[in-house]
């Protein structure tokens, strides 16, 4: 279908011709029924509202608008020539001329119901567009607030990671020197083992000496014990040695004074003297003191 040519205007060509080639489609489409609406043709051309309406009101003017005869007064002297033949033609000429009027208006009255439909139709696009543009600014402000929001967090969690970073390194000197204690710490363990075991040793050989000289002591408190018998025995047998002298020395006395031998008595008395002396050193024979009596008796008879 072609289209009648446009008056230019300050609109630039190429957005005119989006916004007629979109409304022509948009036309097309809709079955040539319904004009599109300016907010339509304006998303389809993606041009601004000024331009898409006042390109939109032209095409509009355009669709609408036909080619009437105009009508012409009749000169007086053709009237004159042939008033009667141009009675009727002029009469057929004022019916043409009042349908052209009253096309005219239908045209007239059918424009300004369209730009009253345009009127509304712009209202209602730019009460959308300000409530589209609201709820944009609405949009902007909350994710304006969330980008704050996110920016506070990101700012704290860097704190928190900085902090964390120091506590890390605060760890990792904690743990450096605590290493170093255990290290030290299986130093001296292993040191003190070492002393331990020699400590253990060392328990044992003196618990192994203790031992030996427990049983030393034991042998010692034997061989004292049995000295101390052999001494009580000793004394036991020297007292009776020291009677059995004293009766020798009595019946040696008895014996001399009854013999009148002195050289024989004092010899008596000299042996018998001398029996607790040599009776000292034999501690071990355990002599009884009959057996004692028996043998200086046996002496003094030899």
């Amino acid at each position: 279908m072609n289209q009648p040519s446009i008056p230019l205007s300050p609109i630039p060509a190429d957005v005119r011709e989006r916004i007629i080639q979109s409304a022509v489609d948009l036309y097309a489409q809709a079955g040539h029924e319904a004009f599109p609406t300016v907010d339509q043709v304006r998303r389809a051309a993606r041009v601004d509202m000024n331009a898409a309406s006042s390109v939109m009101r032209e095409w509009r003017r355009q669709q609408t608008v036909k080619a009437a005869p105009v009508a012409v007064t009749i000169p007086e002297a053709v009237a004159q020539a042939n008033t009667v033949a141009l009675a009727a033609l002029w009469s057929q000429a004022q019916a043409l001329a009042n349908e052209s009027l009253r096309s005219a208006q239908a045209s007239w009255e059918t424009e300004r119901g369209e730009l009253d439909a345009m009127r509304q139709e712009l209202a209602e696009a730019y009460e959308t567009q300000a409530a589209e543009i609201e709820r944009l600014n609405a949009q902007l402000v909350q994710q304006a607030e969330a980008l704050e929001r996110e920016r506070t967090s990101a700012q704290d969690a860097l704190q928190l990671a900085a902090e964390a970073e120091r506590s890390a390194a605060v760890l990792v000197i904690q743990l450096e020197a605590a290493n170093a204690a255990i290290v030290q710490a299986e130093a001296r363990y292993e040191l003190s083992d070492k002393n331990t075991q020699q400590a253990r040793q060392a328990e044992q050989g003196a618990r192994i000496a203790e031992q030996a000289c427990q049983a030393r002591l034991e042998s010692a408190a034997r061989e004292l014990e049995a000295q101390r018998l052999e001494l009580a025995e000793t004394r036991a047998a020297a007292k009776c040695s020291g009677e059995e002298a004293a009766e020798l020395r009595g019946r040696l006395a008895a014996f001399t004074e009854r013999s009148g031998i002195e050289s024989e008595a004092r010899a008596a008395v000299v042996y018998a003297s001398e029996l607790p002396d040599q009776a000292a050193p034999e501690p071990r024979k355990k002599a009884t003191p009959a057996k004692a009596k028996a043998g200086k008796q046996a002496k003094l008879d030899s």
